[in-house]
């Protein structure tokens, strides 16, 4: 099995939750294999797999020099750096806009007028982040969410999921799994030649079905179960570990 790209995502891998000042080095670690990959065709291209907005991946792009698609929001488009082309994923049709505004109005409403303790991560345009606030879980959180929602008409045209530390709403069949494909098909090579690394739940689909994968000592125990490889480093530590633990002889023949 050739691994042609490695697949990372961002929030508690490349990055930690905390962005920590030694993180630099690690993106500039990043940006040189990127480079070795230019004149060396055995090194895999390094790109993003990440629930971020596209303007947040585009600059981590462009910080690591990064020239393979890489994907946003989970999967609802892939940036193309090359072209500086955003593609949003079909699934996203103008009845589903029509249903994210209505979802977004509501939520922004709700949580101005103290109904909703939660803060709307900016930036996005498919899917909406709430995390919640002044110690309001997860769970109580998607209670009163779904309260406020409940006569937004063909609401069931989004997912609604919950994690840990916030709840995702994502269109219908929007998920890292169909981004990992498209990016595949975009430069015409099949996921089994992908590297992907992933820490969160959100993840797991998309580990599942690359060729290799691994995730960072912080990684939730679910995506510890599934993986090939962990690394007993955390967030970027971790990916450079996992990056060195799979193709180490490749990168040092490359030097």
């Amino acid at each position: 099995m050739e691994i042609k790209i490695v697949a990372i995502d961002i929030d508690g891998c490349l990055l930690s939750r905390e962005a920590r000042g030694d993180e630099l080095l690690i993106l500039e670690k990043i940006k040189n294999y990127n480079r070795i990959s230019h004149v060396e065709t055995k090194v895999p291209a390094i790109t993003l797999c990440s629930g971020r907005p596209a303007p947040y991946v585009e600059a981590l792009m462009t910080l690591i020099e990064g020239y393979v698609p890489a994907i946003f929001e989970w999967g609802a488009g892939v940036y193309l750096p090359q072209s500086y082309d955003f593609l949003y994923s079909d699934l996203f049709t103008d009845k589903v806009r029509k249903v994210r505004q209505e979802i977004l109005n509501i939520t922004i409403n709700a949580v101005h007028h103290g109904e909703i303790s939660a803060k709307i991560q900016p930036g996005k345009e498919v899917a909406i982040t709430l995390y919640p606030q002044n110690g309001v879980t997860t769970g109580e959180l998607y209670m009163t969410l779904m309260q406020q929602l409940i006569d937004v008409d063909d609401l069931g045209l989004y997912d609604v999921q919950v994690t840990q530390t916030r709840i995702d709403l994502l269109p219908v069949g929007i998920k890292k799994e169909l981004g990992i494909l498209t990016l595949a098909n975009t430069v015409q090579l099949k996921p089994e030649n992908i590297l992907g690394i992933g820490d969160d739940e959100s993840d797991i689909g998309f580990l599942s079905c690359v060729g290799l994968s691994g995730c960072p000592a912080n990684a939730r125990s679910a995506v510890k179960k599934i993986v090939d490889y962990v690394s007993p480093l955390e967030n970027g530590h971790g990916v450079i570990d996992i990056f060195e633990h799979f193709l180490g002889e490749i990168i040092k023949g490359s030097r």
